[in-house]
């Protein structure tokens, strides 16, 4: 069975999906460099860095580079839900 989630008005692949992401190690309390998030989301870094400006992925300077939460990535994805 085929499972679909639109987030934030795309429609994501069954692997794309949160249980997908929990299964691939993101874990809630551990902090991601840039790079690692943008990876685990399977964005482009263009794409990445818009929806960060755009506050719908919640991230943290610390001194010159970001870090986020894997908590706050999955919560990109529940949000998505929403309608």
């Amino acid at each position: 069975m085929w499972q679909v989630i639109i987030v934030k008005g795309r429609e994501l692949a069954p692997e794309h999906t949160r249980d997908h992401f929990a299964r691939e190690g993101i874990q809630p309390h551990v902090g991601y460099t840039l790079e690692e998030a943008r990876q685990l989301l399977t964005l482009s870094e263009t794409t990445f860095r818009l929806l960060l400006r755009r506050g719908e992925i919640k991230g943290r300077k610390a001194g010159r580079q970001w870090r986020f939460l894997g908590s706050d990535l999955l919560e990109f994805f529940r949000d998505g839900d929403r309608p």
